[in-house]
């Protein structure tokens, strides 16, 4: 064995049980939902990104990353961190000295597969397979969600300028997503919305209502873009249906369902995480798009929401939950239609995760 690699092992050692001057050794046991970018930001190592940020020196410093590129990362796993008094890993102990780092390369490996990257506990059951980033193909998981809403629709006729203010009960429903994860920080999903109203008058007690009980579908295709750690974006179409009304006498309120295409642009932001608990603020802007279903003919209209969410994980399952306002000022040729919602929205989700 040469003098050389001797003497790197027996520093290897020195450090691992703390005998090294200057140099602290500690180990991390991983818990679920831990990245590596979030581990080295609780533990206030920074720089985190870049040739000379903590995460690169991670990933050189720990033999099974490295070696899978790191992008193996599970429950139970040990990561050794040994640092010195100045927060600098002792990168000296642990790398060889003829090992060249591309920083371009391998500054893209560790931010965008290594940083916000959670590897599922499947991938320890074989443990002999060859797990590197370019042979992780895409991933996807199913979103079950109960949906709790109290509706609001206040009516305006612009030729007569009577108003009229319909209120929901506690309107349920459902909505399930298929989502299709192309990327760490890019992913769509088609989902499926029903929620069933039923509302009431709450100004005139001498009109009779028609229809006053309907279910609404929504039908949406979003695109989720993980812009940081903790920003998400997200872009929506849908192709849902509202409440509108009409008067076809003194005595009778006619209700109907309208059609309206949708698209919306919106953003989450994480401000809270501790273990697997992340809590996050939602916003968004939207727009419905010109329509014509007789006898109604909407023009662009737009709308808002914004809300507060949370999840958290059980197992291989990620419950989560919103709870939130929106607005929707629905124009027409002959009368507006103001949609106010409060609602609370509980789901499940379940990532099925493929590795080639």
């Amino acid at each position: 064995m040469k003098i050389k690699t001797r003497f790197k092992i027996f520093t290897n050692l020195l450090c691992t049980f703390g005998f090294v001057q200057g140099v602290t050794a500690e180990t991390y046991v991983v818990r679920q939902g831990d990245t590596l970018s979030q581990i080295l930001y609780n533990k206030n190592f920074k720089p985190i990104y870049g040739k000379n940020g903590f995460l690169l020196k991670v990933v050189e410093h720990n033999k099974l990353l490295k070696d899978s590129k790191g992008n193996i990362l599970y429950p139970g796993m040990k990561i050794s961190l040994a640092v010195d008094q100045n927060n600098l890993i002792a990168q000296d102990l642990s790398v060889d000295k003829n090992t060249q780092v591309s920083e371009d390369q391998n500054s893209f490996v560790v931010a965008h597969d290594v940083a916000d990257t959670v590897i599922k506990p499947a991938l320890i059951e074989n443990k002999n397979r060859k797990i590197a980033s370019e042979e992780v193909s895409s991933r996807s998981d199913l979103e079950i969600d109960i949906l709790s809403e109290f509706i609001r629709v206040k009516s305006t006729d612009m030729s007569s300028g009577a108003e009229a203010t319909l209120l929901s009960d506690a309107s349920t429903g459902f909505r399930f997503l298929w989502g299709q994860r192309w990327s760490e920080n890019f992913r769509t999903s088609l989902g499926y919305q029903s929620i069933r109203v039923s509302i009431q008058d709450s100004v005139s007690t001498t009109k009779s209502l028609t229809n006053n009980t309907n279910t609404l579908a929504q039908y949406e295709f979003n695109t989720h873009y993980k812009h940081s750690m903790y920003l998400n974006m997200v872009t929506s179409l849908n192709y849902s249906e509202s409440l509108v009304s009409r008067s076809t006498n003194s005595s009778t309120v006619v209700i109907e369902k309208f059609v309206t295409p949708m698209i919306s642009y919106g953003v989450d932001y994480q401000f809270y995480q501790i273990d697997n608990l992340t809590v996050k603020g939602l916003a968004s802007l939207s727009a419905v798009l010109p329509n014509r279903q007789e006898p109604y003919n909407s023009k662009l209209s737009f709308g808002h929401k914004t809300g507060i969410g949370f999840s958290d994980l059980i197992g291989t399952f990620k419950i989560h939950g919103e709870i939130y306002y929106k607005n929707n000022d629905l124009k027409m040729n002959d009368a507006t239609y103001d949609q106010t919602g409060i609602g609370v929205m509980l789901g499940l989700k379940k990532e099925f995760g493929v590795f080639d």
